[in-house]
């Protein structure tokens, strides 16, 4: 389960899987001081005689800030130190530039439409980021396959997406 302080701790995606964002009020309150409390009861999280693993980012301290960098307004909760953020967008439909509040390219994305069914796109640096790009679905045992509609470029103070893909660029849609 993918569970991040800038969308909120009760909303979730799965990473082994394409569903659109979930919400459960049993899920994580950020801001412990020491990490995190899991609410849940054991339906997802926290289940007994269950085995688990958690990987834990500081971003920012769990504070977003708007990054007006592209054409695209975003919502960013960076680490430039650790060389990470978390992004938030609304697809445009249209090429468009998105701020990702880093002060270097970052080598490795993840996007994921949160409002439908569909893989995690993942774009590196090592595959190229050209158009058409490379890119891997999350969910999925198929080889590498290419999109125009996956980032063509990415700076240091943002990337750029060419065209309306679903993975990436749905007019409307939250990423």
């Amino acid at each position: 389960m993918l569970v991040d302080s800038s969308r909120g701790g009760d909303k979730y995606m799965y990473s082994n899987a394409n569903n659109a964002e979930l919400t459960s009020s049993n899920m994580i309150t950020f801001g412990d001081s020491d990490g995190y409390v899991m609410r849940d009861d054991g339906t997802y999280l926290n289940g007994s005689s269950r085995t688990y693993v958690a990987w834990g980012w500081k971003a920012n301290g769990g504070t977003t800030a708007t990054n007006t960098e592209g054409a695209t307004n975003s919502t960013v909760q960076a680490n430039t130190k650790a060389g990470f953020s978390i992004i938030q967008y609304v697809g445009t439909g249209s090429t468009t530039t998105i701020g990702h509040g880093l002060d270097t390219a970052p080598d490795f994305m993840i996007h994921k439409n949160r409002d439908t069914t569909d893989s995690h796109a993942i774009v590196d640096s090592v595959r190229g980021i050209t158009s058409p790009a490379p890119y891997l679905a999350s969910d999925q045992t198929a080889a590498e396959a290419t999109s125009t509609n996956m980032p063509t470029s990415v700076q240091s103070d943002g990337f750029t997406i060419t065209g309306n893909g679903g993975r990436t660029n749905t007019i409307g849609k939250d990423y």
